[in-house]
């Protein structure tokens, strides 16, 4: 039913790996680019949006938006994963998740 495991799991590897997020602190100060796959691919930083007199401001404005460029990436590879997973299951039975509200 589910075909060659090791390969279907290297395929969805790949897939998340071309899935790019975007995720930007609300003024634009801090921008995180990342995949599916959970890895970062750029940080930049706008220093002339920035109080330089405190590292505080800094640290919290890359930790919020790592954080919501996680999540963001968590909600992708979820959705890639249920449609992995919908066309692996035989004739009609991908419709699953709906039986949980999902």
């Amino acid at each position: 039913m589910f075909g060659n495991f090791e390969e279907q799991q290297k395929e969805m590897e790949k897939k998340l790996k071309a899935i790019t997020v975007h995720k930007a602190s609300s003024e634009n100060e801090i921008n995180i680019t990342m995949n599916a796959s959970l890895e970062v691919e750029n940080i930049s930083i706008d220093l002339s949006k920035l109080d330089l007199t405190s590292s505080d401001q800094l640290e919290d404005l890359i930790l919020v938006t790592m954080n919501e460029a996680i999540q963001q990436a968590q909600l992708a590879q979820a959705a890639e994963s249920q449609k992995m997973l919908a066309n692996m299951m035989p004739g009609g039975l991908g419709d699953l998740g709906k039986l949980f509200g999902q």
